[in-house]
């Protein structure tokens, strides 16, 4: 989404290179590190993230850790990656969760009661891609058989979502 929005180059951190950086910082262009945490080459992430820095241009360093947990053998890059700013991404709560299926479904003017979330919640997976999978499934089935959503129609769904 990052690289998307903003126009990034995006390298992956085991084929990101000594030469790279220069080439990769033009301008105020942003640059996206995927799987930062698995760079093979540590000079050249230094050196990206000092001519980002110098350049003014966004650097988003992705990974599976915090930057605090890598085994990183620079002492300068580990103490210019830990003094930067670090988000962790989690699967969405409940609320969270509840609050984007009862939006989905509005959008498609489908009220859903609380018995068909507190399935959803339990049974499907925790993410905005499955939320709008299973309500566009819902929708449809609901629409083909003339039946309104409950959790006998998510449990159908689920079912075929799953064979898929």
């Amino acid at each position: 989404v990052f690289a998307r929005r903003s126009g990034a180059v995006v390298v992956e951190a085991a084929r990101l290179t000594p030469e790279q950086p220069p080439r990769l910082v033009t301008g105020q262009r942003p640059v996206a590190v995927e799987d930062a945490d698995q760079t093979g080459d540590e000079t050249a992430l230094l050196h990206l993230f000092n001519l980002a820095r110098e350049s003014h241009a966004a650097l988003l360093l992705t990974a599976d850790m915090p930057p605090a947990r890598w085994p990183l053998r620079l002492p300068d890059l580990r103490s210019r990656l830990n003094a930067q700013p670090a988000a962790a991404i989690a699967e969405p709560d409940d609320a969270l969760m509840t609050a984007v299926l009862v939006k989905m479904f509005a959008d498609r003017q489908i009220h859903v009661n609380e018995e068909c979330l507190a399935y959803l919640l339990r049974r499907m997976e925790r993410s905005f891609a499955a939320a709008r999978d299973v309500v566009a499934a819902a929708d449809a089935l609901a629409l083909a058989t003339r039946r309104p959503v409950s959790p006998a129609l998510l449990e159908t769904v689920l079912a075929t979502l799953e064979q898929d």
